[in-house]
């Protein structure tokens, strides 16, 4: 009998030992599956939210009941300096022009990177004035980056779309209004030269 004692007790001992070993894996896995998501939505060179996520947002709203306003934005002659000081001068730039988006946009509002050179910004609750002054900010650290004699001069096209200027519009009606918006400027930019 108590050899059968002692056998029971090592059995149990056993069991317990599997069961948290098996939930430490689950842990882990649980884990790596948080991190493989993050990473699925995360633009590894800027920090910020990547065309997917971009797109998730752009297509799980519905109608929009709140004042928010949708800029798209493009970094002007990438390719240009892509051309002439190396893809390494390009690829700070977009992280540059990144970190100063994400600096003057509002920590509550939506900033990402829609593609290549173009990035988008959703400003929640906001006035056009406060888009205004965010915009203002945006073009006074881009001043203050470009004076720093940096090899490259970053410089931007945007177009802004306001949910309170349409009826019954979703964030990719502005989605679509801000990137016509956008390239009017650069027509108009280039024209202009």
């Amino acid at each position: 009998i108590r050899l059968t004692e002692i056998i029971s007790a090592l059995d149990i001992l056993l069991l317990i030992f599997l069961i948290v070993q098996q939930q430490i894996q689950h842990i882990k896995a649980v884990r790596e599956n948080h991190i493989l998501s993050k990473k699925a939505y995360l633009d590894v060179h800027t920090g910020l939210p990547n065309k997917s996520r971009c797109e998730d947002l752009l297509n799980s709203s519905g109608f929009i009941t709140e004042p928010l306003c949708f800029v798209m934005f493009d970094i002007k002659n990438l390719k240009e300096v892509n051309d002439t000081l190396g893809h390494a001068a390009g690829d700070s730039m977009i992280a540059n022009f990144a970190h100063i988006l994400r600096k003057v946009v509002p920590e509550k509002d939506f900033v990402g990177r829609y593609g290549g050179d173009e990035f988008i910004a959703v400003i929640y609750n906001s006035t056009k004035d406060e888009v205004t002054e965010i915009l203002n900010r945006l073009d006074n650290e881009i001043s203050e980056f470009n004076e720093l004699g940096k090899a490259f001069k970053i410089s931007y096209a945007h177009g802004c779309a306001f949910s309170s200027d349409y009826k019954d519009c979703t964030l990719k009606t502005l989605f679509d209004k801000a990137d016509k918006y956008m390239y009017d400027n650069k027509q108009a930019e280039k024209a202009g030269r």
